[in-house]
């Protein structure tokens, strides 16, 4: 028996109780190739066109993904521009120097900047910025210059 014939429903002899309305309607074209007779149809052309786009597009945004990711690190020019910052690398983060030797921090931060590290590299500007504008930020540059202060003058501090 034909393989072609099986999956269509047309056999090369009628097996009893079966009956067909024509012989030339059950019969595949023998002139038929295998591919032509596999080939999806349009729709299912389209389909596979379309995830087969969608993998590469993902594929693309993935190893963007990958790229920025990686590349976002401590920037030592910051260090320019916010003088109280340090990067220590047994942590991988960024402290305040000065709020750091101060002890002070915020409950709300969770101790960023002071006893945990900072690492959000993708908004480290906007933070440092909002960190260098915070009360306990400034109270501890005021503490710390009025320490340099008696240091030079030789004054106790208690």
């Amino acid at each position: 028996m034909d393989i072609r014939s099986f999956f269509c429903g047309a056999s090369s002899s009628k097996s009893p109780g079966h009956s067909s309305s024509s012989d030339t309607e059950d019969k595949i074209d023998s002139n038929q190739s295998d591919t032509e007779f596999l080939e999806p149809s349009p729709a299912k052309k389209r389909l596979i066109v379309h995830e087969k786009h969608a993998k590469e597009r993902l594929t693309t945004h993935e190893k963007s993904k990958k790229i920025t990711a990686s590349s976002r690190k401590y920037n030592k020019k910051w260090e320019e521009s916010f003088n109280w910052l340090m990067f220590d690398k047994n942590f991988q983060g960024a402290f305040c120097k000065v709020c750091r030797k101060r002890g002070i921090s915020l409950q709300r931060t969770g101790g960023t900047w002071i006893s945990k590290p900072f690492t959000n590299w993708k908004k480290a500007i906007e933070k440092m910025k909002i960190h260098a504008k915070s009360d306990i930020h400034l109270l501890s540059c005021e503490a710390e210059m009025a320490a340099a202060t008696a240091l030079q003058e030789g004054s106790v501090i208690q």
